[in-house]
């Protein structure tokens, strides 16, 4: 038995140090991965790494974007479980990763713009608001919308892009 938990052990060491050799490009869409297929915990795991390889502002933006929405995930998947302890002690780290309330604020007004657009018919215009709001914050709801305008405006190329991941979003 302690062969077969060494064996284990060195292989999943192995593993990490394979992983480890990553860049910052090749860890975020494997993180993406693991975020989107329902595996928060893992997902942590590789934005940490990916911390190790930032170069600029906007990387470091972006991955504390993405670091705070794999925690909020966890914290949710920990609290079906009644973990509530565990859950509390994540919601604490995940708020070092909360993004800047400012950018919160601007996203969402540029979401009201496209909406506003989207009333007014000018669909070009919805689809600019649309791409300013999903770069400042990449939600799902601002995918969709920014999804959505690209359709209405006969940006198809841009529509169909899978998670947005060619622009960073």
């Amino acid at each position: 038995m302690a062969k077969k938990k060494n064996l284990n052990k060195k292989l999943r060491k192995k593993k990490q140090q394979h992983v480890m050799a990553f860049s910052f490009d090749e860890l975020m869409p494997k993180g993406d991965t693991a975020t989107a297929s329902g595996k928060p915990r893992e997902a942590i795991k590789l934005y940490k790494m990916a911390i190790k390889d930032l170069k600029s502002p906007e990387q470091t933006q972006r991955l504390h974007h993405k670091m705070f929405l794999a925690y909020l995930d966890r914290i949710k998947e920990l609290d079906e479980k009644n973990m509530t302890l565990e859950a509390a002690s994540l919601q604490k780290q995940a708020m070092e990763y909360m993004p800047d309330p400012a950018s919160m604020d601007q996203a969402a007004e540029f979401g009201q713009k496209a909406m506003d657009a989207f009333h007014r018919q000018a669909f070009s215009e919805m689809f600019d608001h649309a791409k300013r709001a999903a770069s400042l914050i990449s939600t799902p709801e601002s995918r969709r919308l920014l999804a959505g305008a690209a359709v209405l405006a006969g940006r198809y190329e841009t529509a169909f892009i899978p998670m947005w991941n060619t622009f960073g979003l």
